[in-house]
């Protein structure tokens, strides 16, 4: 029963369409010291804030999203925050990190807050 409610909603919502993965780690500059509890955001054209990305880091600075909804493009905006304090705003394309794969829809990301 379960399988099958997945399934139709997959179909009717999402039409099946591949997932996108957005993996990466805020740390500090200049050290490279993680940074955790920060907030990540992304920000697309034509992705609805309410449909927005949301994620907060581990203790290792990491953090990991997913969406149904394509691919991320390398204009999508990343807006990382610490302790509610003003974002620091990039582009995926400018902080790709080893291992990005857009064909593959798996976005590596490194982020650097400034030192406090």
């Amino acid at each position: 029963m379960h399988r099958c409610f997945a399934l139709a909603l997959c179909l009717t919502v999402f039409a099946c369409d591949p997932l996108t993965t957005v993996q990466g780690r805020v740390v500090r500059a200049p050290t490279s010291e993680a940074v955790s509890g920060a907030e990540v955001n992304v920000r697309c054209e034509g992705l609805a804030p309410a449909e927005g990305l949301k994620a907060t880091t581990d203790a290792s600075g990491s953090f990991t999203m997913t969406t149904a909804g394509g691919a991320l493009a390398d204009t999508c905006t990343l807006h990382v925050s610490e302790g509610g304090g003003n974002p620091v705003r990039t582009t995926i394309g400018a902080t790709k990190a080893k291992g990005d794969d857009p064909g593959n829809r798996v976005r590596q990301v490194e982020v650097a807050l400034p030192a406090k």
